[in-house]
């Protein structure tokens, strides 16, 4: 990933439950956005456990919560394309959700 990283980084709260922060990083070049776990120490992971591709529709930033109502957290994604029909725009919103199973 290196230097195509650093358009967008946010916390995404405690999706696996280890009681540390997870985030999330976009790789803008790509239209990527990764999703990594929090570790204890210095060295973070190089290796997400998610990869969101919003190439083709408009990068949207991460998104965190109890989509569910379980109590569990999860990280959404928003998506959003157009097209044009019979002279209307239409919009398409899509929100995919990323949980672990542990």
């Amino acid at each position: 990933m290196g230097d195509r990283m650093g358009s967008g980084f946010g916390s995404v709260g405690d999706i696996n439950g280890d009681s540390l922060d997870d985030f999330a990083v976009s790789e803008s070049r790509q239209a990527l956005w990764h999703v990594f776990y929090g570790r204890r120490g210095s060295a973070l992971s190089t290796t997400p456990v998610w990869t969101f591709d919003s190439s083709g529709a408009v990068l949207s930033y991460p998104i965190h919560g109890n989509f569910l109502g379980t109590g569990r957290q999860m990280v959404g994604f928003h998506q959003s394309t157009t097209e044009l029909s019979n002279g209307r725009t239409i919009y398409y919103y899509h929100l995919y959700l990323f949980r672990t199973d542990s």
